[in-house]
């Protein structure tokens, strides 16, 4: 596959902008006193309230990790017409549906720990919404560049563009992203102080 300036900027031009939209909403809902203010202290915890922008996850790993995959995925589409089906696309969107709905669920569960994305207990935000659909996508994105990973379809002379090495180091970079979040406890379950007085 050739590798395209123009494909690129528009591959990473969308998926900033579905970053940017995610911070916007998050920006309004603030506004509006939809969601607690950034770093605020989460009612009855010692658990600080995060926003959009203090994922690692959302950041670095959407930003940066999911854009260079999506820029593998324009690439694929565009330089071998058809090799993306109709049938791959459907089914790949109904899987990431799915994996996408399980978080949803995760996050609407009594305890996870209140962010911008779900303020209050088994309640979505406008970003939280936003993040849904663009979960579901670049779901269905990733599971259909590993698809034609396994296929042989990403494989390139000598000489040209490593699209299979693109494609590992955007999700090497998002995986780093996640673990970040988890060593840092931004994805801690939340804990009342309450459960600490009764299990005393």
């Amino acid at each position: 596959m050739q590798f395209s300036w123009k494909f690129s900027f528009m591959a990473v031009g969308i998926n900033v902008l579905f970053g940017f939209l995610r911070y916007v909403f998050q920006e309004d809902d603030l506004e509006r006193g939809r969601i607690s203010p950034r770093g605020s202290i989460i009612s009855n915890t010692k658990q600080k309230f995060l926003h959009w922008q203090d994922f690692h996850t959302q950041t670095w790993g959407d930003g940066l990790g999911l854009s260079i995959v999506m820029v593998v995925f324009v690439h694929l589409v565009k330089a071998k017409p058809g090799v993306v089906t109709v049938h791959q696309a459907i089914l790949a969107g109904l899987i990431g549906a799915a994996i996408a709905l399980f978080f949803v669920a995760f996050c609407l569960h009594d305890n996870h720990k209140p962010d911008w994305g779900y303020p209050v207990k088994g309640e979505i935000s406008r970003g939280g919404i936003a993040h849904f659909v663009y979960f579901w996508v670049m779901s269905g994105v990733s599971i259909i560049c590993v698809y034609h990973l396994c296929k042989g379809n990403l494989k390139c002379p000598r000489g040209e563009v490593d699209w299979l090495g693109w494609l590992v180091l955007g999700g090497v970079i998002w995986l780093a992203s996640a673990v970040a979040d988890w060593r840092s406890g931004k994805l801690k379950l939340v804990k009342y102080i309450i459960d600490d007085c009764a299990a005393e």
